[in-house]
Formats: C-alpha cells, sequence, structure tokens
C-alpha cells in the first residue's frame, strides 16, 4: 500500500475485510500520525492509535508479533495473546484507551526480555 496515500486507512480497512493480514508498527508515533499518550515503563508516552482505531472499527483483533535476534542469522518470532477493541456500551475512546494500555503492557513484557534489540531514532520518552 502507498503509505503516501490519504486514503490508507480505507485501503487497510478495505484489505482486512478482505481477509488480509496487515502489519503496522505500533511503538513509536511519528509526525502526522494519530496518536494518544499511553504508559510505557512508567512515562507518559505517545503511541499511534491508528492500529486500535482500525480494529474497533473492523472489529478484528490485534496480534502482538515480535521478531528478535537470537544469534548471528537467527531469530525468534514471539506471538501474544490478541488484544480486542470491541464495541460494547462503553464509547470509542474507551474501547481504544482499554486496548492501548493492553499493548504497553504487552510491549513492556517483550522490550523488558529483549531491552538491546529496541532502538528508536527519535526521542520516546518525554526529558526530564
Amino acid at each position: 500500500y502507498n503509505t503516501s496515500n490519504v486514503a490508507l486507512p480505507l485501503e487497510l480497512l478495505n484489505a482486512i475485510r478482505e481477509g488480509e493480514i496487515i502489519s503496522i508498527q505500533g511503538d513509536r508515533a511519528v509526525a502526522n500520525v494519530s496518536q494518544r499518550e499511553a504508559r510505557l515503563f512508567g512515562e507518559n508516552v505517545r503511541l499511534p492509535d491508528g492500529p486500535f482505531m482500525l480494529a474497533f472499527v473492523a472489529q478484528v483483533p490485534i496480534y502482538p508479533v515480535f521478531i528478535v535476534r537470537t544469534s548471528f542469522h537467527r531469530y525468534k518470532i514471539i506471538a501474544r495473546e490478541p488484544i480486542f477493541c470491541v464495541r460494547t456500551d462503553r464509547d470509542r475512546a474507551t474501547a481504544i484507551e482499554e486496548a492501548m494500555q493492553a499493548w504497553s503492557r504487552t510491549l513492556e513484557s517483550v522490550i523488558a526480555a529483549h531491552w538491546s534489540q529496541w532502538f528508536s531514532l527519535v526521542p520516546i520518552f518525554p526529558k526530564r
């Protein structure tokens, strides 16, 4: 998919509805990407909320998947429990916030076990 296309969310939604699998990086928010505040390692950070809004609209789970290096040219795929962002009597914002909290806890557990493999070229944590 063309990431410069303003219709990308609709394209992604259509792909999901057609049974395709999409992958979205969820550990850092970049400029011009919808984001919300979340807690990560006890700090307030900004994370992309697009995956959660998409899961809410499509009513599909988010499957957290990570790939970590175990040795030279050896990798391990880590899959965690799915995260659900379902419609209930709660409002959309609450459903998305709860799903993002679940994502943050999952992200923390994988990062904590593989800290040396997680890096960012832009600051994620607030300056003190």
